[in-house]
């Protein structure tokens, strides 16, 4: 859960670094989709991309760790 927070907040960091995505300006009403805030915040289609890289990066991280407790329920069965 750490490391997928950590390695969200650093793929952010580089693309407001290298300019690729602008942080966001607008205001977003509370309950505008979650994956949807970048791009409505900001404006720019690149941030959605870079959204779609981090959910994808999250899903990468966590999924040993759910292949494993699966794997630990089928063997209690």
């Amino acid at each position: 859960m750490i490391l997928s927070s950590v390695a969200g907040t650093l793929v952010g960091y580089v693309a407001i670094a290298t300019h690729l995505i602008k942080p966001a300006s607008l205001v977003i009403p509370n309950n505008a989709p979650n994956l949807l805030t970048a791009f409505l915040g900001s404006g720019k289609l690149s941030s959605l991309i870079v959204v779609a890289i981090v959910f994808g990066l999250t899903v990468l991280i966590y999924k040993p760790f759910i292949e494993l407790d699966n794997a630990e329920v089928q063997n209690e069965k």
